[in-house]
């Protein structure tokens, strides 16, 4: 190679640099002022949680300072569950602290609160102080998106296709593939730009089965996904809706008087392995829904838990059980010796009903 030829080539390697700078500044500018899930908003994007080492979690909403329609509070708290020790079933909070002060959105109150395991990212229904409802997704940084209006719950879980299922009085709705959604910072921003649409909230028919539960899970029975339910306020059952993606759903209600203490259950939980949990907010324990056995039960995990009002539970449901096996607690749940004992599935069945809906979506 002569000089020449050599200058030439290190002249055209260090514009080319400079210019590839230049593109990647201009990038990001761009991302920055644009993020993937912000819509057209100028505003921060919503992170995802650490999922590995999150554990039990409740959403926990704080001090009634009056105006709005309902209820309307100061502030929203995420808290961990402490398992294990002398302070099992106390919620202790993050640090830093994870909070969201509600004032300054228009917020009363999030509840329905999930973690969607495709973004990792928590999700939940806002209820405004002028009454409407919308779905939002938030993080722990205090960054907060609104996606679609919602027709209100207190009750909300993730399928696996990042489908947000929740309560209806006497239904389910659904919002597919919510990670997919543009956030907005208000819900003017939303109007403005996507117009007054529908919610995209889609009712799923259980044929007028009554919904008492405070709030539910998605879990996978037989090889279809089922929403699973603790109703503690007018009855004790355990409610489960099966196919709740398909068109032909089977509802059954497990009779389970006797088995849990006083109180309606407003935070449940599952993990990979398809557990189902729930916590009564009156304080009066933890329990475990085995419902893998011919006679589905209800046993105790914890004996009490702190006592939760304006509360839902939420956890990454694919990561496994942090809790103890329910059956020897000297065994965690993940461990291949927690098994139910035999006799466990030999009591008499509780009463079960079964509806069937119309075949319809």
């Amino acid at each position: 190679m002569n000089k020449k030829l050599k200058t030439i080539i290190t002249k055209a390697k260090t514009r080319l640099g400079v210019f590839m700078v230049l593109v990647s500044f201009a990038a990001s500018l761009v991302i920055t002022t644009n993020p993937a899930n912000a819509g057209n908003n100028a505003i921060d994007p919503v992170e995802p949680v650490a999922c590995s080492d999150l554990g039990v979690l409740q959403w926990l909403s704080y001090n009634v300072v009056g105006g709005g329609v309902g209820t309307t509070l100061e502030y929203g708290e995420a808290k961990k569950l402490t398992i294990f020790g002398a302070s099992a079933g106390d919620y202790e909070s993050f640090d830093p602290v994870w909070t969201l002060q509600y004032g300054g959105h228009q917020i009363s109150e999030i509840n329905a609160v999930a973690i969607n395991p495709i973004d990792d990212i928590v999700y939940g229904v806002a209820r405004m102080i002028n009454g409407d409802s919308w779905l939002v997704r938030f993080d722990m940084e205090g960054d907060i998106h609104f996606l679609v209006p919602h027709s209100g719950s207190i009750s909300g879980a993730f399928d696996s296709q990042g489908g947000f299922i929740a309560r209806r009085p006497n239904a389910l709705s659904k919002i597919t593939e919510t990670h997919a959604l543009d956030g907005y910072a208000t819900p003017a921003s939303y109007v403005a730009h996507e117009g007054n649409q529908d919610t995209q909230d889609v009712e799923i028919d259980i044929g007028g089965f009554e919904m008492d539960g405070n709030d539910l899970v998605i879990v996978e029975i037989d090889g279809v996904e089922a929403a699973v339910w603790y109703d503690g306020d007018g009855h004790q059952r355990v409610v489960v809706v099966e196919g709740v993606n398909t068109a032909t759903r089977t509802v059954q209600s497990y009779d389970v008087t006797g088995q849990v203490g006083g109180g309606g259950a407003g935070a449940m939980y599952t993990f990979v392995d398809g557990e189902v949990y729930f916590s009564l907010n009156s304080g009066n324990g933890f329990y475990q829904f085995v419902y893998d056995t011919s006679t589905p039960y209800v046993t105790p995990i914890l004996a009490s838990t702190e006592v939760t009002g304006y509360n839902d539970g939420m956890n990454c449901t694919t990561e496994p059980s942090p809790l103890p096996c329910a059956f020897d607690n000297s065994l965690l749940a993940t461990d291949p010796n927690c098994a139910a004992p035999l006799e466990e599935e030999s009591e008499t069945p509780p009463a079960t009903t079964t509806t069937q809906p119309p075949a319809t979506t």
